[in-house]
């Protein structure tokens, strides 16, 4: 059992440090491909981009949260009802 919690907690990390990333990456191609589309470099390049770190980072809050509740919930410990 303890070897499932510790590779559980290592593919926890990895998907932590691939977020951020990955919904820039994706920001990012997103808006040079619309640009490309639309002539309009550099504006939607800049605003996809900008969408991809806030969504990086809302997943990332989105996450540590539900991490946060796990954690509480395994230790025991009463929940907070919103």
């Amino acid at each position: 059992m303890k070897g499932k919690v510790r590779l559980d907690r290592w593919l926890n990390a990895a998907s932590v440090a691939t977020m951020i990333p990955v919904s820039t990456g994706v920001g990012f191609f997103m808006g040079y491909f619309l640009d490309k589309v639309f002539h309009s470099q550099p504006y939607l390049l800049f605003l996809f981009t900008l969408f991809g770190i806030a969504a990086g980072y809302k997943n990332l809050i989105t996450f540590l949260a539900r991490m946060e509740k796990r954690e509480k919930k395994e230790a025991g410990e009463p929940s907070k009802k919103d």
